[in-house]
């Protein structure tokens, strides 16, 4: 009896999803590209990239970030696809990935991405990588901010 008793609440527990699990619950995906003048600290960064964050999860996701009067720019950076290398590349052309705690003191604000919603934010490319490939790569926290952040990846998409 008391086997089955542990059994049945055993079953009726539901257990923590793991995070790779959630982390592809969280989509990136593109909504659009335009060419832009003098937008950017970069000035020949010309290229302005649309993305959008779903929480396809049922927890509350973190963002870490920047709030600013053109909206919350999430922390993070895009890699491009070196044809000549075969690898993805980050923004100082090298396979290592960025740490986030070189960022963390400058990413002061936060955003809370409940279950079902969506944010769109935007990020800015140089004209000479158009026809290559990239992706967003996004920190983030599941629920509650402890510990290193998780890192989510857009889709691959061409810049135009």
């Amino acid at each position: 009896m008391i086997n089955l008793v542990i059994l049945s609440m055993l079953l009726s527990c539901q257990l923590p999803a793991n995070t790779s699990q959630m982390t592809s619950q969280l989509r990136i995906s593109i909504v659009g590209q335009k060419t832009v003048r003098n937008e950017s600290e970069i000035p020949w960064a010309d290229r302005r990239i649309m993305f959008r964050i779903v929480n396809g999860t049922d927890k509350a996701v973190v963002l870490p970030g920047s709030k600013t009067g053109d909206g919350f720019f999430p922390t993070g950076y895009l890699v491009r696809f070196d044809r000549k290398k075969k690898q993805w590349l980050s923004p100082s052309n090298s396979r290592a990935k960025l740490v986030y705690r070189s960022v963390a003191n400058s990413q002061t604000d936060r955003y809370v991405l409940k279950p079902g919603e969506s944010l769109d934010f935007y990020d800015m490319a140089e004209s000479v990588h158009a026809g290559d490939r990239f992706r967003k790569l996004v920190y983030v926290f599941f629920e509650k901010e402890s510990g290193d952040p998780h890192v989510v990846k857009s889709e691959a998409f061409v810049l135009s």
